[in-house]
């Protein structure tokens, strides 16, 4: 295995179990350039892994920053992005690459696939950098998974053997492959790993929401000759082949991506998906509903001829309008902070409590909030938190 190649495939987005709180120190230099991040959202919807992503839910997810280069100096040449969703039996990935020469040549499975140009996926569920899991594939869906018991720093036992059992991928070519005579736009893929896998990895909870997992991408990409029309890695004058191009999500600044001190990003699983817009959104309209149906209970006792007593501190219905009050006040907070945080590279937030039981005002709240540009300033949630 090549050592140097193999070094830039390895965490550049991380998926962790435990999140830092703030003040915690980081597990890396300050100098260390500060990785991005991703919430993958969980689907009702069934996917067909066909590499293509026609399924609605794709179109509302969104997508990674584009591909850098791993030493962060270079701007790639062809643009890559990635998405990730996630259900109760598996973990899909789908990644766009742009390449106006689509062409692979490897097709025996657990071959080394990075001596094409590829995608790569790296799995370190628990975050102890130990015992994770590697997936490669090609233009030709031919697929390279093997796990790792360490870094290559402490000389792992490389198990090529193993096999991601159940693991489905596939892949659409906007283009032609291995056919030098046009352009093409490139290629997509989709990926699906079962939860199964990552049980001789870890200890599986009953569900991943809520949890943060380690994780790494890259892109590596070749310049090629043609030989009698056929494609190759190219060669210098004295027939060495030329470096390789290691495009990854978040970069490193040096190509050493099987280093997990080097970048750390977070992978956050979530139940749903709502914008910090919707979210707040959300929050209003439900204390507005609140405060309506404690004052339709208070007319009601009106008619009733129930009359107010007069004591310190209100009647229950008084004392129940300032709980909504503050309770909203409290939740709107909790959102500015993620919005406000030294790291605010989540842009959706999860309001807890009884959400699941109003999915289609968070659906009213969504796109009322895509409509509309973010504005989230302190004043303007002080005017909001004013009683009705």
């Amino acid at each position: 295995m090549k050592i140097i190649l193999k070094n830039c495939l390895f965490f550049s987005l991380s998926f962790f179990f435990v999140a830092y709180s703030s003040g915690q120190s980081l597990p890396f230099e300050s100098n260390t350039p500060i990785p991005h991040s991703y919430v993958a959202y969980r689907t009702s919807e069934t996917i067909l892994i066909d590499g293509m992503a026609e399924e609605s839910v794709w179109d509302s997810t969104p997508w990674t920053a584009p591909f850098v280069d791993i030493e962060g100096l270079k701007k790639p040449k062809y643009n890559t992005q990635m998405k990730m969703l996630w259900d109760e039996k598996y973990l899909y990935f789908m990644a766009r690459l742009e390449e106006p020469h689509v062409w692979g040549t490897l097709k025996q499975r657990d071959t080394v696939i990075f001596y094409n140009n590829d995608f790569e996926i790296f799995i370190d569920p628990d975050g102890d950098t130990h015992n994770y899991v590697e997936f490669e594939m090609n233009v030709l869906n031919t697929v390279w998974d093997l796990f790792l018991t360490a870094p290559y720093r402490n000389n792992p036992k490389v198990l090529n053997q193993w096999d991601m059992k159940g693991v489905l991928s596939a892949v659409h070519v906007a283009g032609t492959i291995n056919d030098a005579s046009d352009s093409d736009q490139g290629w997509s893929l989709e990926v699906a790993i079962p939860w199964t896998v990552f049980n001789e990895v870890t200890q599986m909870n009953a569900t991943v929401a809520g949890t943060f997992w380690r994780m790494g991408f890259s892109r590596v990409n070749w310049e090629f000759e043609l030989k009698e029309g056929r494609y190759s890695r190219k060669k210098d004058p004295n027939g060495s082949y030329l470096p390789e191009y290691n495009w990854v999500w978040s970069p490193q600044m040096v190509v050493n991506m099987h280093d997990p001190q080097i970048s750390l990003s977070d992978l956050n699983f979530v139940q749903k998906r709502v914008h910090i817009k919707a979210a707040r959104i959300f929050l209003t309209t439900r204390y507005k509903r609140t405060i309506a149906e404690l004052r339709a209970k208070r007319e009601a006792r009106r008619r009733r001829g129930h009359k107010k007593k007069k004591k310190k501190g209100g009647d229950d219905i008084d004392r129940a309008m300032r709980a909504a009050v503050v309770e909203r006040r409290n939740q709107i907070s909790v959102i500015e902070e993620k919005l406000m945080a030294p790291r605010p590279t989540l842009l959706s937030v999860c309001v807890a409590g009884d959400m699941q039981d109003d999915d289609t005002l968070v659906e009213l709240a969504e796109a009322k909030a895509l409509r509309s540009p973010l504005r989230l300033r302190s004043s303007s949630l002080a005017r909001s938190m004013s009683p009705l």
